[in-house]
């Protein structure tokens, strides 16, 4: 395996939210035992897709969504075998530059998410401060994290 990242993104196309899902079946499914309902919540289809593939094997995921709250980051994941190599971060980073003109028209100009605990010193790295109490989702504790960009 290269350690070159591809990154893809959309809205619609089949094949990103294809890759998407493969790699949230892997993480959120599989390996944290999330009850697929609960996973698959019925926002992916207005969501925009990002997709990490190296080799041209999907490693990493997120999506987002535009909300009255700001952009909404979710099921960000990576497969286990492609950890600890950088990819999430350029995906974010590369998530955030394309959305950031979309941010700043916005009312409350922010990117927003809720991290799992375990997560939270990998997002305070990209700038991400914690607000308000902890909270469980699907049986894990997460973190409500904002990147506010008026800052």
């Amino acid at each position: 395996m290269s350690n070159k990242l591809q990154i893809k993104s959309g809205k619609s196309d089949p094949q990103i939210i294809s890759a998407a899902h493969q790699i949230r079946d892997a993480v959120f499914i599989d390996e944290q035992g999330i009850d697929p309902t609960l996973e698959y919540d019925g926002s992916d289809a207005g969501a925009i897709h990002y997709v990490g593939f190296v080799d041209a094997i999907p490693v990493v995921t997120a999506r987002a969504t535009v909300t009255d709250q700001g952009v909404h980051i979710q099921r960000v994941a990576t497969v286990q075998a492609a950890r600890k190599r950088g990819y999430a971060k350029q995906l974010l980073n590369q998530l955030m530059a394309d959305l950031k003109p979309v941010v700043a028209t916005l009312s409350k100009p922010q990117f927003y998410l809720g991290a799992q605990l375990t997560a939270l010193p990998f997002y305070e790295r990209l700038g991400f401060r914690a607000v308000g109490p902890v909270f469980m989702e699907a049986g894990i504790q997460h973190q409500l994290l904002k990147l506010n960009l008026e800052q």
